[in-house]
């Protein structure tokens, strides 16, 4: 397996990969990851199908857009917009982030589909 990575599983599986590998899950700070180094994400069955998708971390090249922050005069990678109180003391916040991937290598992404 790539170490470390990211492991995209269908949730079709979560009960069967959490119960197989119960001894090397370790749940903190609301993520699940694998002998400590690599993150599980389990993706709608919807989406993901039979299909098992491991990436290693320095695989993908991110890029975040970045917004100008007009109270900071900073510019960060959130785009927070907050709008005016309404009667009932509820208000409107927007918060927006941009991605775009530079690049991709391949020869490090490993694409799994179990027959059932």
């Amino acid at each position: 397996m790539l170490e470390p990575s990211f492991v995209l599983i269908s949730t079709k599986f979560y009960m069967e990969i959490s119960n197989h590998f119960i001894r090397r899950i370790d749940y903190r700070n609301n993520s699940q990851k694998l002998d400590g180094i690599n993150d599980l994400i389990f993706v709608p069955d919807s989406v993901m199908g039979n299909k098992i998708i491991i990436i290693a971390k320095d695989s993908i090249l991110w890029k975040k857009k970045l917004f100008y922050n007009s109270y900071t005069n900073e510019k960060t990678k959130l785009e927070i917009t907050i709008g005016k109180p309404k009667l009932n003391g509820k208000v409107d916040a927007i918060i927006r982030s941009l991605n775009k991937i530079e690049h991709i290598d391949s020869e490090n992404i490993v694409i799994l589909e179990i027959e059932d």
